[in-house]
């Protein structure tokens, strides 16, 4: 059976073709709650350059870190809106970050890397479970850049630690040569 000779849109929708509304810079619309200064007026970011995305995604990062490391209210309009903000790249950058700063030195690195990988997901679904049965709304990839940017200070201290047993390790080998 062959579909009736009619454009896509006609067939889907009829005489009443939907249009998509255009925000432009001119525009009178005000932004969505809780977007107030946080500089996503402009979502539609397929027209910009590369540093302008970095820029863009770095500042997102820094402004969710800075949230997790002092939790005080930084310019939104009510708790929730840091939480419905959600990126993943700082996440991703901290989670490879401890499971690098982890598998220096381990017998099997990979292993150690895919551990972490693992603890962080099953971190995040039980959080996202425990919030939902206690009445909270909160999807899966909220926190699981909750548990990200909470990796941070980990990640340092990680860091901090490898740093000083290398060169522990070292200075009793040193002292032979």
């Amino acid at each position: 059976m062959a579909w009736p000779e009619r454009p896509e849109t006609e067939r889907l929708f009829g005489d009443s073709v939907p249009s998509v509304p255009v925000l432009t810079s001119h525009s009178n619309l005000a932004p969505p709650a809780g977007f107030a200064g946080g500089g996503f007026l402009d979502e539609n970011t397929l027209d910009e350059t590369v540093w302008q995305t970095l820029k863009r995604d770095v500042l997102t990062i820094g402004r969710n870190l800075r949230s997790v490391l002092i939790p005080v209210n930084w310019d939104f309009q009510n708790h929730q809106a840091a939480l419905h903000n959600w990126d993943l790249w700082g996440p991703l950058i901290f989670m490879l970050g401890l499971a690098i700063t982890l598998s220096i030195g381990e017998q099997k690195p990979s292993d150690v890397f895919a551990l972490v990988f693992a603890e962080v997901a099953l971190g995040a679904i039980v959080l996202t479970v425990n919030v939902i049965l206690l009445g909270g709304n909160i999807v899966f990839f909220q926190s699981l850049c909750l548990i990200g940017y909470c990796l941070f200070p980990i990640v340092i201290s990680a860091i901090i630690c490898t740093i000083i047993k290398l060169s522990v390790s070292r200075i009793p080998v040193q002292r032979f040569l």
